[in-house]
């Protein structure tokens, strides 16, 4: 069964495996660590991981804000639509479109 996420999932693995070869001399299995360095080790990948989450969540909730925005922005009412408020409703949504385009370089 062809599952792309754990090929994805399997790949990064052995990247980092290839990485931990480069910078450290021995395996794990022989590093002759203590369990409390052991502990300690994962502690400290547990905070890196933390802090790359909180990031991500940030970002993530940046994004949603700024697509909220973009949203509200993007709603054109029935009135503006008449005459000669048209042309400034397209001046508007070129406006939002650069906004929409800044928010993509974002991800």
């Amino acid at each position: 069964m062809h599952d792309p996420v754990t090929e994805r999932c399997l790949a990064a693995l052995i990247k980092q495996r290839q990485k931990g070869i480069t910078k450290y001399p021995v395996g794990l299995e022989d590093a002759q660590l203590t369990l409390t360095e052991l502990v300690d080790h994962a502690i400290e990948e547990a905070a890196d991981k933390l802090a790359y989450l909180t990031e991500l969540r940030v970002r993530i909730e940046g994004l949603v804000f700024d697509m909220q925005e973009l949203e509200e922005a993007m709603k054109v009412t029935e009135d503006s639509v008449d005459g000669n408020e048209s042309r400034f409703v397209r001046v508007d949504i070129q406006c939002d479109m650069d906004h929409l385009k800044s928010i993509i370089a974002k991800i």
